[in-house]
């Protein structure tokens, strides 16, 4: 039998004669027919979340280490184990640690255990199967990290419509564009309530699956129309200015008006500074600014709120960092964290500095546009959003 004869787990398993299983925390993750067979199981595949220990008990030269034996117990040494089938009938076996978590379980007994590897165990066969268990071990990782990039990403993204959700609640709650009869009124509370408890579900997403690598997607950069991106950003937090009395001052400077960006992303931590700023901003104005400089396009969102202290001023771009004064129990400090990331990946940066009338001015510095790459857009970026 060759290396090409054996290629996946399945057709290693039908390959070997004696029992193959892996392991990790404490729990068997792949097993062949032939363990299957040795423990009275049908497959192989109704091993797979079980503990070893559940089969395999102490034959008096030492039972295996149950989780991670493979840690404690120099690869290649037989121990001899009693297996007890599930039909309750024992029998004697050896258990060989083959490393990455893999072990081998061959039928036998008798005191005298051989130094060599047992019989009917092609090498080949054993570093096909070990090669294999660090490739599954490698796509589990990478399926666990997108998994979480999911949560976080999903959450994040949840957070604003509720945000500008409960904000247009908020207005019509007010009555300042009109009555509400006693039913509407009713109706608009449950609506309001429905929110608050889907913001709770959001919140706690994030506090499962907090991090991952959120951020670290791919960033589709292009030309587009910066100006109409935040005109659109702006308008979703009419009802939270109009509701909270913090008017939203929009200053964009018609020579910033083009960028290159991801509408999508961009719009992301656009609108995650603005959530902060009326979060923090003490009943007072909201500014979103645009500017060109000779080497950047700048997008600002500035508050008047109590500012953050220089000593934090880079601190709270790190993940888990909260400002001191930050709403407690209000978010877990990953969304500053998140937006720089996703600023980085523009080939720009996101910088704190201080407000021209006290308060904090997010500053976010995007790259210049090559005029060839310029000329050549006839999209806007903005309608992605």
């Amino acid at each position: 039998m060759s290396l090409a004869d054996v290629g996946t787990p399945t057709s290693l398993a039908e390959a070997v004669s004696v029992g193959l299983f892996t392991c990790q925390d404490g729990r068997i993750t792949w097993a062949n027919d032939a363990l299957a067979d040795l423990v009275g199981a049908r497959a192989g595949t109704e091993l797979i979340g079980s503990s070893p220990g559940s089969f395999v008990a102490d034959g008096g030269r030492g039972m295996p280490d149950w989780p991670g034996c493979e840690l404690n117990r120099s690869v290649g040494t037989p121990l001899e184990c009693e297996l007890v089938r599930l039909d309750g009938q024992g029998r004697r076996v050896r258990v060989r640690p083959l490393g990455c978590g893999a072990f081998e379980v061959h039928e036998g007994g008798g005191m005298s255990l051989p130094e060599s590897p047992l019989p009917r165990t092609d090498p080949a066969e054993v570093d096909a199967l070990r090669r294999e268990v660090a490739r599954l071990r490698e796509e589990r990782g990478r399926l666990e990290r997108e998994r979480a990039e999911l949560f976080s990403a999903a959450s994040h993204e949840l957070q604003t419509p509720i945000v500008v959700i409960s904000g247009f609640l908020r207005l019509l709650l007010s009555e300042r564009h009109g009555d509400l009869s006693d039913e509407q009124r009713r109706y608009l509370r449950q609506a309001e309530r429905a929110s608050g408890r889907l913001g709770k579900l959001v919140d706690d997403l994030l506090s499962v699956h907090p991090e991952g690598s959120a951020g670290e997607g791919a960033i589709q950069a292009q030309p587009g129309d910066l100006a109409s991106l935040l005109t659109e950003i702006a308008a979703d937090f009419e009802a939270i200015a109009l509701s909270q009395g913090q008017p939203l001052r929009l200053d964009l400077a018609p020579e910033a008006g083009e960028a290159g960006f991801d509408a999508m992303a961009l719009g992301r931590v656009v609108t995650n500074l603005l959530a902060n700023a009326f979060s923090h901003g003490r009943g007072e104005s909201v500014t979103l600014s645009s500017r060109r400089t000779p080497d950047a396009i700048e997008i600002a969102v500035e508050d008047r709120g109590p500012g953050v202290p220089v000593a934090e001023r880079e601190r709270i771009f790190e993940p888990y960092v909260r400002g001191a004064a930050a709403t407690p129990g209000k978010g877990i400090g990953l969304g500053l964290a998140i937006c720089r990331r996703i600023v980085w990946r523009h080939g720009g940066d996101l910088e704190l500095r201080p407000g021209a009338q006290g308060g904090s001015r997010f500053v976010i510095r995007l790259p210049l546009i090559p005029p060839a790459a310029s000329q050549g857009s006839t999209r806007a970026a903005g309608s992605t959003r």
